[in-house]
């Protein structure tokens, strides 16, 4: 069965990049279209963050705290 959704889901992971293994605790702000929807969400044990039901927009993700024990990524992704 099929269903189609105006909804879309947005997933984010926090990895660690020798390993593989996902990061707990990275702190993410996510805009979208340059409004912001999500001002300090968290990376769960397996490193992913789950936003549901968003309409259709741009997506901006920027990393806000990283993990103890790792750099933070300064880098703001869009898409």
């Amino acid at each position: 069965m099929f269903c189609n959704s105006p909804y879309a889901n947005l997933y984010i992971r926090k990895y660690d990049e020798l390993t593989g293994i996902g990061l707990e605790g990275a702190h993410f702000r996510v805009w979208k279209d340059n409004t912001l929807i999500a001002d300090d969400v968290v990376t769960d044990k397996a490193g992913f963050i789950h936003i549901g039901e968003q309409t259709a927009g741009m997506f901006q993700v920027k990393e806000i705290r990283a993990p103890q024990g790792y750099l933070l990524n300064e880098e703001t992704y869009t898409m």
